[in-house]
């Protein structure tokens, strides 16, 4: 047990992308919940044999006994502190990794917003610039036919009055045209 005990503390786990492997972070608080649960379970059970061997034996009992049933309960304990310490420090360690990952993640968020928001800016810009242009276009196009149309009054307006000297007749009474069959 106490080969698995090293074993466990010297783990390595492998860092992905954000942090430590979720898997691998599971298998070893597994692997190390599931250890100290036995080696709790050990030192309970090393306890009730002390107990037992102490009303089982008289008086006479050697020091010795005691001494060693102590110094196992003292390296059961020793070993299950250690193990709590180990995995107090895995959480501590995966739970900054975690907070730091979250922190990364809000950061990048909000650049492609702000990059979102900037593109959006452009877009809407250079669409009121075009709608601009287009409303200079037609009201250019618009004045430019109002002076043709005006021209082309004044120029009808000449012609009336060259053509009228030359057909009095027809302004005094005007004639009806019947369709030809």
């Amino acid at each position: 047990m106490a080969e698995v005990a090293d074993g466990i503390l010297e783990a390595r786990l492998d860092t992905v992308k954000r942090g430590y492997d979720p898997q691998q972070v599971k298998r070893l608080v597994g692997t190390l919940s599931t250890e100290l649960k036995e080696l709790d379970a050990a030192n309970t059970a090393l306890k009730h044999e002390l107990e037992v061997a102490r009303l089982n034996t008289s008086v006479t009992t050697s020091r010795a006994t005691d001494d060693i049933i102590s110094s196992w309960t003292r390296e059961t304990s020793e070993m299950l502190d250690g193990a709590r310490q180990h995995v107090s420090r895995i959480m501590e360690k995966a739970n900054t990794d975690a907070d730091a990952v979250v922190a990364e993640a809000d950061a990048d968020a909000a650049v492609i917003r702000r990059r979102a928001q900037a593109d959006a800016d452009q877009i809407v810009a250079q669409a009121q610039a075009h709608a601009a242009e287009l409303i200079r276009e037609a009201e250019q196009r618009r004045q430019s036919i109002r002076e043709q149309l005006v021209d082309m009054q004044v120029y009808l307006q000449g012609l009336v009055a060259t053509i009228e000297p030359q057909f009095p007749a027809e302004r005094a009474a005007p004639t009806t045209r019947t369709a030809n069959p």
